[in-house]
């Protein structure tokens, strides 16, 4: 799905939604992923899924007027598909009473920015109230003066609800351009069945043991960050220099034969529940939602540490309903709806207060739902405690366009071959 211009320059969606997708209200997200062959939202081609989104786009100049917009009863979000428990925007429009248009027209970042890239140069609106942003996205964006900066007084329940990480991100200092929407953990998936033994490691991807299992992440930051930390190389410090030793390091893993194929991550999550694949890079949540059709899936957070990762919401300079975006983050922020969000993603929540909406729903609940939820508010993948914080590490933003240009070609020699 994309968004394009018609041939007279207006813009065009390809696909709408409203009221958040009315035809799989009654499924979950497992269902979702499973009736999609496990990959609606990553179907991202190769080139593009690698290529660098920057450039030296002219800035336009800040409005420089920091007073709140007023409302206008609409909103139009931006997101990717399958990324928001079904009932949520009814609930959103009868609650707040803003009519929303949610459209999902993201299949991945570069291509994303790519189409909004040359309305915002030029200082046009690009169509879009809210738009789904990853972090180093985010830093770009804001780099640029792509982002509006947000209004704190517009956002009570972020400033009451959000973790405090989600309050002063090292992307967005101050959270002045984004809130946190969900933020995930890749580290390695495996199927034991396949393995034999517990997977503990990131050696494990490029162990000859498993020659011809092992799939890799398309995302070049996530590849390139997994192996820089088992190189015991702290992704966020890491250098050019480093980075080409990290290289070196997925082609000898490619060359060796090691490597079943780099692929998205419906593609590995897949292979993974069929066996044909041992291990992966993978993202938490979505493994563990597998698990519950294929018990033998394990997900690891190695030895070495993983990967965290954050996406968030934003408004693009030139929004017509600013306002209602503020309207749209603020409700995001409500236990009630961060609690509908975990039942239905299962990654890492900005909204601690979630957690005591669960276990209130588990109180009331039995049987089997009762034990899902209980899992759900112990589950230290979407309430990480100081402990599993301590094994996580970001990957490098690359917000420097020449420097990200030399990652982005180092990652192409190797997918490429």
């Amino acid at each position: 799905m994309s968004r394009k211009m018609g041939a007279d320059g207006s813009l065009r969606r390809s696909r709408l939604y409203r009221h958040s997708l009315s035809g799989r209200d009654f499924m979950d997200r497992r269902q979702f992923l499973r009736l999609a062959g496990y990959g609606a939202a990553g179907s991202v081609a190769l080139a593009a899924a690698s290529c660098s989104v920057g450039g030296n786009d002219p800035a336009p100049e800040p409005s420089g007027d920091s007073s709140p917009p007023a409302p206008t009863g609409e909103v139009v979000i931006a997101n990717w598909p399958g990324y928001i428990f079904p009932s949520a925007m009814k609930r959103f429009e009868r609650q707040t009473g803003t009519t929303a248009e949610y459209l999902e027209v993201i299949e991945n970042y570069d291509s994303f920015f790519g189409s909004i890239r040359e309305p915002l140069a030029n200082g046009d609106a690009t169509g879009y109230d809210v738009i789904m942003l990853a972090d180093w996205l985010v830093a770009k964006m804001a780099s640029l003066d792509y982002l509006e900066e947000l209004h704190p007084e517009l956002l009570p329940n972020f400033e009451a609800n959000a973790v405090s990480t989600a309050k002063n991100p090292t992307y967005d200092p101050g959270a002045r351009h984004s809130v946190t929407w969900l933020s995930g953990i890749t580290g390695i998936g495996y199927n034991r069945s396949v393995t034999g033994r517990d997977i503990t490691s990131i050696q494990d991807l490029f162990n000859p043991e498993f020659e011809g299992g092992v799939m890799m992440s398309l995302e070049m930051r996530e590849t390139m960050g997994l192996t820089l930390l088992g190189l015991g190389i702290d992704p966020q410090e890491a250098t050019v220099e480093d980075a080409t030793t990290a290289q070196e390091e997925l082609i000898k893993q490619r060359d060796s034969g090691v490597l079943r194929s780099y692929a998205d991550f419906g593609d590995r999550l897949q292979a993974l529940s069929n066996g044909d694949a041992a291990l992966s890079m993978i993202v938490a949540g979505d493994l563990l939602l597998a698990k519950q059709d294929n018990p033998d899936l394990e997900f690891v957070v190695p030895d070495e540490g993983a990967i965290t990762w954050s996406d968030n919401l934003a408004t693009p300079i030139g929004a017509e309903n600013p306002a209602d975006a503020h309207t749209f983050m603020n409700f995001m922020y409500e236990p009630d709806t961060a609690a509908g969000m975990v039942q239905y993603i299962n990654y890492f929540t900005p909204v601690p207060p979630s957690r005591d909406v669960l276990l209130e729903k588990a109180a009331d609940a039995s049987g089997e739902e009762r034990e899902t939820l209980e899992n759900l508010a112990a589950d230290p993948f979407v309430y990480p405690d100081d402990e599993m914080l301590s094994q996580l590490y970001p990957y490098n933003m690359l917000t420097n366009e020449e420097e990200e240009q030399e990652w982005n070609d180092l990652f192409q020699e190797v997918v490429q071959g």
